[in-house]
């Protein structure tokens, strides 16, 4: 049989076959599966780290500007799977975080005002481990990470009803990855990860002698599944396409809200409800390309579809609490989001230093272009695409590697939005 469109000659193999209906059975499970769409989204749940971000990733990967074939080993759970299939040993990582993340707001909430605020906040996490096997041809991910942080700074949204909030909480991920090399022209991988967390939030409002405090305890499960390709057209060139499912945050809510009035006379009152906020389906297109043997250029475009999330809340901005009955939901927030297309760079290049115990210098780079575009219900459309730089160093010594990155965000702040940078160092140890 002649080879057709350069694959070999087994190209209608029992392989093939059963790689179509595995494929198939990918994009099945994928169809974003939720309640009615809405336009309304519940601001909380936004991470500090992006809009448009998909979890934590390791320090290569955000070093090389969160691409796809920039997460190896088992950290590519959370982008494309099947890159995992690309290790050949064993693989163990560890890393850590310093962020910053920055909100800047109108202090008088009034459009026509061009000032801003800024409130800044630092935290520091033990972010992720991770171990990467290989089984009988099967490439195996276990690991723990950070998906997402909701650490806001303290904010004075309201200079005149002196309104303020306060937010901390993060998500994390405990996941499972199984990644299969089926031909010389395919990799396939599936990835699934158990999210829990939890926010905690507390807004207030004071004016003219009377005084108004709600407190949020969000407690929040989660399943995530990611379906990854790749695709080696070439010893030097990969594509990849990944698809993630809507990601639904199913929430328990409890609200404990005291209200003081002009003549000192305190009232609480209690809530409690179940809710769910979502995340929407997620498709990547990755490309990996070597033009010399030192030099990795990676790249990803990804379609974030937000106009297709849905949620039960109320809004945040006008701080009403969530509906006692989670199926009465029609207050009408200030934020939509439109649908966003995100684009990645990222670049690796192997420094040869000379004989010795450390022989090379990993040189890493990227760009990130994440773009936030949403309208205000009174007020007109609102475009926001910041430009991100990431950079970051890897030094190998032996089976083991030091690695550096940092995460810089360049575009000036904007009011209502939040800028993010990020410090991270890791190990990383291959086993022979």
């Amino acid at each position: 049989m002649k080879t057709i469109l350069g694959c070999p000659p087994r190209f209608f193999s029992t392989n093939l076959k059963l790689t179509v209906a595995f494929i198939l059975f990918l994009i099945i499970m994928a169809t974003p599966i939720s309640a009615q769409a809405q336009e309304n989204l519940w601001y909380v749940f936004f991470p500090v780290s992006g809009w448009n971000t998909p979890g934590v990733f390791s320090v290569r990967g955000t070093a090389m500007g969160e691409t796809s074939f920039g997460l190896t080993g088992a950290q590519s759970a959370f982008l494309n799977p099947a890159v995992l299939a690309g290790n050949s040993r064993p693989v163990a990582d560890i890393s850590s975080r310093i962020a910053t993340g920055a909100y800047y707001g109108n202090p008088i909430r009034d459009p026509y005002f061009e000032g801003y605020e800024k409130f800044k906040s630092d935290k520091t996490n033990f972010e992720s481990a991770a171990l990467a096997l290989k089984i009988n041809g099967w490439n195996l991910g276990l690991g723990y990470s950070i998906y997402q942080t909701f650490n806001y700074p303290d904010i004075n949204l309201d200079t005149y009803n002196e309104l303020t909030c306060k937010q901390s909480g993060k998500l994390d991920a405990y996941y499972l990855t199984l990644a299969r090399r089926i031909d010389s022209w395919l990799q396939a991988g599936l990835s699934v990860a158990y999210i829990t967390g939890s926010i905690s939030r507390e807004h207030s409002v004071y004016y003219m002698g009377s005084s108004s405090v709600a407190q949020y305890d969000l407690k929040i499960r989660a399943v995530l599944f990611n379906i990854g390709f790749v695709f080696p057209l070439s010893s030097n060139l990969d594509l990849g396409l990944a698809i993630r499912p809507a990601l639904n945050l199913n929430v328990k809510a409890t609200e404990k809200v005291t209200d003081i009035d002009g003549e000192g006379i305190e009232t609480t009152a209690d809530y409690s409800g179940s809710y769910f906020f979502q995340q929407p389906f997620v498709a990547t297109a990755s490309l990996s390309y070597r033009p010399v043997e030192r030099l990795q250029l990676t790249a990803d475009l990804s379609y974030w579809p937000w106009k297709k999330a849905a949620h039960n809340f109320y809004n945040l901005y006008e701080w009403e609490l969530p509906p006692v009955d989670p199926s009465d939901v029609d207050a009408q927030t200030e934020v939509f989001l439109d649908n966003a297309l995100k684009f990645n760079l990222g670049l690796e290049y192997r420094l040869h230093l000379g004989p010795g115990a450390v022989s090379d210098l990993l040189l890493r780079g990227g760009y990130i272009y994440d773009p936030l575009h949403y309208h205000l219900w009174n007020y007109s459309s609102y475009r926001y695409a910041p430009s991100i730089i990431t950079a970051g160093v890897g030094l190998p010594i032996g089976n083991l590697e030091a690695s550096a990155a940092v995460r810089v965000w360049l575009s000036p702040g904007n009011w209502d939005t939040f800028r993010y940078a990020a410090f991270q160092f890791g190990l990383s140890y291959s086993f022979k």
